[in-house]
């Protein structure tokens, strides 16, 4: 089954944070890290069997509420 990637977007959350750590001058001034959410759970355009995949084998990447 092929998923439309604008769809996959949809679902997506987006959130950009201040990176840590050293770097550069703008490095605590400017949100530089972007962190990409996918709540498999909530997913409509995943299937049961697509969501069981994918919770199985990202388990170490995935919150206990689902969400990669």
């Amino acid at each position: 089954m092929d998923i439309d990637f604008e769809d996959l977007l949809s679902e997506a959350m987006l959130k950009f944070t201040r990176s840590s750590g050293n770097g550069g001058q703008n490095v605590n001034k400017v949100s530089s890290k972007a962190e990409l959410y996918f709540d498999i759970k909530a997913s409509i355009i995943l299937s049961g069997e697509q969501k069981e995949t994918l919770l199985q084998k990202l388990t170490n990447q995935i919150s206990d509420k689902g969400v990669l």
